[in-house]
């Protein structure tokens, strides 16, 4: 979340307050703005379209730690919206996704400029068919999911070269592993071979490394 406008944080202290959630979704083939309330509403230089009760947010809440969580949007659809989802919604994964918080004044944002309260990606999109219509849901995951995740991958050289082509590191590796390294200490032939170590003598000749 980024730091509340001066605008905001003066209306936060008076008595009672209207406020709407502003969403922003970088879709294909064209961006989806919407806002809670109804009617048109300009933010960030451009016009959003209030849903009223037709949209929900849900899983929204405060929390401070650093644990990836998930937050979904539904709008109830008709033949037509469903028709065209279904069709774009390949295109939507990791797709992404902004809210940002607005406080009315008499009906108008008292900032054009609210700030962002979630910021995260489209993890999946499904239709939800009920009794009271049908509905699209677009799940949304925080960037901090990305260190939760379990990493995949070969570790080669030939996965490695697909993200970074002129990195040679796994190659070495590989190499490495067909060599008999001894790791810096002498090889022993023999069980009771004499070891030289710095500061100590072999018997009946010169000390180890380092003495004279």
């Amino acid at each position: 979340m980024t730091r509340l406008d001066p605008a905001t944080e003066a209306y936060l202290g008076l008595p009672h307050i209207d406020e709407v959630f502003a969403v922003r979704l970088d879709l294909q083939p064209i961006p989806v703005l919407l806002h809670s309330d109804i009617g048109p509403m300009v933010l960030h230089g451009e016009t959003y379209e209030g849903v009223g009760s037709l949209g929900e947010i849900t899983n929204f809440r405060e929390d401070t730690s650093r644990r990836p969580h998930g937050v979904r949007l539904r709008l109830r659809a008709d033949d037509t919206l469903i028709s065209s989802v279904m069709t774009h919604a390949p295109q939507w994964r990791d797709a992404r996704v902004e809210i940002f918080y607005v406080i009315l004044d008499n009906g108008d944002p008292v900032t054009t400029e609210p700030p962002v309260i979630w910021r995260a990606r489209v993890a999946g999109v499904n239709i939800i068919q009920s009794s009271q219509g049908d509905a699209v849901e677009i799940a949304t995951e925080s960037n901090l999911t990305d260190w939760d995740r379990v990493p995949g991958g070969l570790f080669s050289d030939e996965w490695f070269r697909i993200f970074y082509p002129n990195d040679g590191f796994f190659k070495q590796v590989g190499e490495l592993s067909r060599q008999n390294l001894s790791w810096g200490g002498r090889t022993l032939t023999n069980f009771h071979d004499p070891v030289i170590t710095g500061g100590g003598r072999k018997p009946g000749g010169r000390g180890g490394i380092g003495d004279p």
